[in-house]
């Protein structure tokens, strides 16, 4: 993983991603290449790998993903010489698909292959590029996750998460395009970053990535309320700030506040039945019983 990150930082050309795919189309006939039918087939396999994932249709997901990869490969070629960001795209579908299936060794290959796959044609600064290695991350989190983990190999996936959550970070700093818009993707890595330094038994440093992601994300929702993403984010920033401090038992008594806060924002956004917000709500009687407040446990 180490050898693949420091060849992914070595520089790269820069170039737009429509001017990526034009240098990179490969087919055997132009006479017989139809790029808005390849296009639209693609994107309609894109759509058709999320909606299997989002309804946990697993190995549906699988093999549309897999026929996503075939196609986008047989139009725009494998990306051995400069890259492909159609086929990094794919390979990064194909990834969340092998992970939902459980197979972490498989898709954290994947994860690793897109994220060459952009370097390669010039987007190793992009939101793409630093998705994928997010991507990366936190397959190696859930793979160190796993139960029966020998110590060894736990420890080596969680430093392999790192290692790509910081590049991610790193990646989506230094965007050309990086402004306020993307503070809530970078603060989705951020709290991932917490929860590997948590599981590795680092909780000052899990606590300092979600103090800098909540407070990131505060000044852009006081700013710009209307960002995409940004009161979800923040809301999960502050669940995982308070759930630490409650297993760490809350010493400076503000695990209640980071809840509250958290549920208000869910509940505006994503509404009263959400599956967040009871799991918000069940953090809060959680937190509650264990301080001895069964009265206010039990009414939440």
């Amino acid at each position: 993983m180490r050898r693949l990150i420091v060849a992914m930082r070595r520089a790269q050309p820069t170039r737009g991603t429509a001017a990526a795919l034009r240098s990179t189309r490969r087919h055997k006939s132009t006479d017989h290449f139809d790029a808005a039918a390849t296009e639209k087939k693609i994107g309609e396999l894109q759509r058709c790998v999320r909606d299997h994932l989002a309804r946990q249709d697993v190995a549906e997901a699988v093999a549309a993903a897999e026929e996503l990869v075939r196609t986008s490969t047989e139009a725009y070629g494998d990306g051995r010489e400069q890259g492909n960001p159609v086929l990094a795209a794919a390979r990064n579908d194909e990834a969340l698909c092998r992970k939902a299936a459980g197979d972490f060794e498989r898709a954290a290959e994947l994860f690793a292959k897109a994220a060459q796959l952009y370097e390669a044609c010039g987007m190793s600064n992009s939101a793409s590029c630093a998705t994928a290695l997010h991507n990366l991350g936190a397959c190696y989190k859930d793979d160190a996750s796993q139960p029966g983990r020998k110590k060894m190999d736990r420890m080596m996936l969680l430093e392999r998460a790192k290692e790509a959550l910081d590049e991610s970070v790193s990646r989506r700093i230094h965007s050309p395009a990086h402004d306020q818009r993307d503070l809530p993707a970078l603060a989705s890595t951020k709290v991932v970053l917490a929860s590997v330094k948590r599981l590795d038994d680092d909780r000052e440093g899990a606590a300092r990535e979600l103090d800098d992601a909540i407070a990131d994300l505060r000044k852009v929702f006081t700013d710009q309320p209307s960002v995409p993403g940004v009161a979800t984010a923040l809301a999960a920033a502050l669940n995982n700030r308070a759930l630490h401090a409650k297993q760490d038992g809350d010493p400076e008594e503000k695990a209640g506040h980071w809840y509250a806060e958290a549920l208000q924002l869910r509940e505006g956004v994503l509404g009263e039945q959400h599956p967040l917000v009871i799991q918000t709500l069940h953090n809060i009687a959680e937190h509650l019983d264990a301080r001895g407040d069964d009265d206010d446990a039990y009414e939440v």
